[in-house]
């Protein structure tokens, strides 16, 4: 493969093994197409990650909760594209789970993440509560205090490794497939914009320095902002 090639591919990074297997599901078909991978990190070393991606020529990052927010404050020469967790698809975790089991469900959220799933706990409040926080810290004392061990726990991050709680069950969130697809192929429609933009400048460079007659930039507004003099 080529670099060329290989620059516009996507790193769709995921927190755990269960969540990348569905992803890769997903996106069967993009990932037999060579323009998109899911990747595993370190969830401790995520800065450093971001740059190895760089490094390996990735054009573009897909990343969600905490990983998705280290990598963006590190970010430079590749955007990073947030997987947002839409309501929709924690209502869909939800009906799956109540489908099977009539246990309450506890969702553990970000703040940030699916604002208006608190309707459903005021439609089903013997049936579903949700619970915020802002740091992984706080996650986890939420998990610590959960006191009915009848209760399905739906959280973000790694929160199965980190709990400690082996006496109830805890699931990752998941996006549904079409979520997930929507994700990546808006992230290369962003990628192949901006690699459109990058041929246009290097265009106009090429022109504008090898060219023996004087050429001159105007703005919209008539100010001149180049001179190749």
């Amino acid at each position: 493969m080529s670099e060329r090639e290989y620059i516009r591919k996507i790193a769709y990074i995921v927190p755990s093994e269960t969540i990348a297997e569905k992803v890769r599901n997903a996106l069967a078909e993009e990932i037999n197409e060579g323009w998109i991978d899911v990747l595993q990190l370190q969830s401790e070393k995520i800065a450093a990650e971001y740059f190895q991606l760089m490094q390996a020529g990735y054009g573009c990052i897909i990343a969600r909760g905490g990983t998705y927010r280290e990598m963006s404050a590190a970010s430079g020469a590749i955007p990073v594209i947030e997987e947002q967790i839409r309501t929709a698809d924690l209502l869909q975790m939800a009906a799956d789970h109540f489908a099977e089991s009539d246990d309450p469900i506890i969702f553990i959220l970000h703040q940030d993440m699916a604002g208006g799933l608190e309707n459903l706990q005021k439609l089903m409040p013997n049936r579903v509560r949700v619970v915020r926080y802002c740091t992984q810290d706080e996650q986890k004392e939420e998990i610590r205090q959960i006191k009915d061990p009848e209760a399905t726990v739906v959280t973000g991050g790694l929160a199965e490794a980190f709990s400690g709680r082996e006496d109830i069950r805890i699931l990752s969130v998941q996006n549904r497939d079409e979520s997930i697809r929507h994700t990546a192929h808006g992230a290369r429609k962003l990628m192949n914009g901006m690699e459109e933009n990058i041929k246009k400048v290097n265009t106009f460079n090429s022109v504008y320095n090898n060219v023996n007659e004087g050429i001159i930039v105007f703005r919209p507004d008539n100010v001149i902002i180049e001179i190749n003099v």
